[in-house]
């Protein structure tokens, strides 16, 4: 932290009492508090967290070691897994310690984090003491540790200036009060986040203010009618609401550019042995045992060099699970929790499957990934390839969304498809090429793709394969290639998305299966890279739950065939008001029968293309990127026989614009 003489000391604090109209600052104050797992809560209480009116929380809610009966007014649905809830009013998660297991242990955890906060904040040597005797109203406050040995008020507005990495830290020995219709109010980029306010006594929120920052509260914190809390509530005995809006803080995502690469293997958690090689962790994923993974910085098997560099922001990439020994899902972001909602793939015991990603990547360059199964002990072998990397700058390409366009399909014309591309099936490890730039797609009279473009995004459907085998795609291809795009079984319609540069407008494909085996192979393009700045970018952000008609989260009721629905995300989660497109994961719940399933900007009449082809009962994923359509909304249709349903979930990982 800085150090102050007692010149240095006096002069901050004519400053901060107002007595000179110079502006000063102390530097960027202490180094911030680290909240570990508590700040995975917007809200965390020991006691338990009530609320009245129509409160608005957009974050995940705890108490532990409290049951969930504490949690009161929110009218909580329990997740079919038993480790967490829902409710309308939260967009996110409600967890509690009488929940099954790994939750308790988590939440125990998350509880043990709050309490080393606290007091980790209240034992910073301070640089300012009893400032204002407690009364801090109109006063503008530069980064620094503050300490009181009473309690402290704000009768009227306070601001807090400083830059975007400047720390507060407020040391309240007593109660901390805000009056009706008052704010903490942020200037010269200061954030919620790097703000801290420790307090013995217990934190009243007054009606229809405004509260920016960490609240650590040993006692109990209060949130009067319409107050906004901006930050986290971690009390160390209960929370009430009333009305109010209480948002989670989220690290501004950067604006980010792409750097397509050849598809490079960064985990493979399978000994090595013949046809692959160990890297990034060795042995298997145990199920609800969260594990983390270098991806920046990583030489892939069969590279010579970095496929991801240590300054990267989000990686595109191929998620795919073998060997599991029980049914479950995967889930896979810069930081994860051992439950949670957000999902990369779902299987059946068996199943050897592939998801395409874009995700933001963790700290030090890392992702994390969980396996989570009913079936104590289950195990899985992980592999993560990459196939790009986005930089906060400007040196990579830039995105161009597009309405879905087919222009591969090797089936002959009939049936409800036409041949466009090449014709006739693929054969075992015969590479072919197809053009991608300047093609015109199924039903367009102009390309869809230009000629400058450096990459696409896509989905890549297999069909009609004749035994159980993969497709890989990319801008080169070896007739048995070192990574893959898509596995699928015999017979089985599977589809993956896909982010993969082009080489001179095209790409190159193989089916690898049996000997003497074939496969048709379709894809639609659904955007594309150019260099320069003319496009979007990318801009990451933690995956969230936006979507789930099974639990009546953003669209109640299922899907029945043929049926469209409109969903608006821009303006919601973390996505912008304005943002031309997003990345994600959709899902299909238990459908009633066979079929597939499409996101697209708007509502489609007689769609050609898909996202998601899925068998009756099955609970299948696939990654996606999509433009958004008029008001920020997405288009969603569930195809199947006549009169089928299922259910759709929508998880966002990031957003264009």
């Amino acid at each position: 932290m800085y150090r102050f003489n007692s010149v240095l000391a006096a002069s901050a604090a004519f400053v901060l009492l107002g007595l000179t109209g110079t502006s000063a600052a102390f530097a960027a104050g202490p180094a911030a508090v680290t909240l570990g797992t508590a700040g995975n809560y917007v809200i965390l209480s020991k006691a338990g967290i009530s609320t009245t009116g129509t409160t608005k929380i957009t974050g995940n809610i705890g108490a532990s070691p409290i049951a969930a009966s504490a949690i009161t007014g929110f009218g909580l649905a329990m997740d079919s897994s038993g480790t967490f809830s829902r409710s309308i009013l939260v967009t996110g998660l409600v967890y509690a310690a009488n929940y099954k297991a790994p939750t308790p242990a988590m939440l125990t955890a998350a509880v043990g984090d709050m309490q080393t906060a606290y007091t980790n904040a209240a034992g910073r040597p301070a640089g300012v003491t009893e400032l204002g005797s407690g009364n801090i109203g109109g006063k503008t406050l530069v980064p620094g540790v503050y300490k009181w040995g009473t309690g402290v008020t704000i009768p009227t507005d306070v601001t807090l200036s400083g830059g975007k990495n400047d720390v507060w830290i407020f040391q309240i020995a007593g109660t901390l009060n805000i009056s009706s219709a008052m704010k903490v109010i942020l200037k010269g980029g200061a954030l919620a986040q790097n703000i801290f306010w420790q307090v013995a006594g217990s934190t009243t929120l007054g009606t229809n203010s405004t509260f920016n920052g960490n609240i650590l509260d040993k006692t109990n914190i209060a949130l009067k009618t319409g107050a906004v809390l901006n930050g986290s509530a971690l009390a160390q005995t209960a929370v009430t609401l009333d009305a109010n809006t209480v948002t989670g803080i989220v690290v501004n995502p950067a604006a980010s550019t792409y750097h397509a690469t050849s598809p490079a293997r960064v985990l493979d958690s399978r000994p090595t042995a013949a046809g692959h090689t160990n890297i990034g962790l060795a042995g298997k994923f145990t199920a609800g045992t969260v594990r983390t993974f270098a991806v920046a910085g990583v030489i892939g098997v069969g590279a010579t060099s970095v496929a991801v560099p240590t300054n990267a922001t989000a990686v595109t990439g191929n998620l795919t699970i073998v060997n599991q020994t029980a049914a479950g899902v995967v889930a896979l972001g810069p930081i994860m929790t051992a439950s949670g909602a957000t999902t990369t793939i779902n299987f059946v015991k068996g199943d050897t499957r592939a998801n395409n990603v874009t995700l933001g990547l963790g700290s030090g360059g890392t992702l994390a990934a969980v396996y989570r199964s009913s079936t104590a002990g289950a195990t899985i072998d992980l592999i993560f390839d990459v196939t790009g990397y986005f930089t906060p700058d400007t040196s990579g390409a830039t995105y161009h969304t597009l309405t879905p366009g087919r222009i591969l399909d090797t089936r002959p014309t009939g049936s409800g498809h036409t041949n466009i591309g090449l014709s006739g099936k693929f054969t075992t490890k015969s590479v072919r090429t197809f053009a991608v730039a300047g093609v015109k797609a199924l039903g367009w009279t102009s390309a869809l793709v230009p000629s400058a473009a450096t990459a696409v995004t896509g989905n890549l459907t297999v069909t009609d394969a004749t035994s159980i085998g993969y497709v890989s795609v990319g801008p080169t291809i070896a007739p048995v290639p070192s990574t893959s795009t898509l596995n699928v079984a015999k017979g089985a319609n599977v589809a993956n998305g896909v982010t993969v540069a082009l080489k001179s407008g095209k790409l190159q494909a193989v089916w690898d299966g049996t000997a003497g085996s074939s496969a048709d192979v379709i894809f639609d393009v659904t955007g594309y890279f150019t260099s320069g700045s003319g496009g979007l970018s990318f801009y990451p952000i933690a995956p969230v739950r936006v979507l789930d008609s099974s639990m009546s989260l953003g669209l109640s009721g299922t899907f029945t065939s043929g049926t469209a629905r409109l969903f608006t995300i821009g303006g919601t989660a973390g996505v912008p008001t304005g943002a031309a497109g997003i990345a994600g994961n959709l899902t299909l719940l238990n459908p009633s029968s066979s079929g597939w399933a499409l996101v697209s900007p708007e509502i489609v009449a007689s769609p050609i293309t898909s996202t998601l082809n899925v068998a009756s009962g099955h609970s299948e994923a696939n990654g996606f990127d999509v433009a958004l359509g008029s008001g920020g909304h997405v288009a969603l249709e569930w195809a199947g026989t006549t009169g089928s349903t299922a259910n759709i979930a929508l998880d966002v990982t990031g957003y264009w614009k």
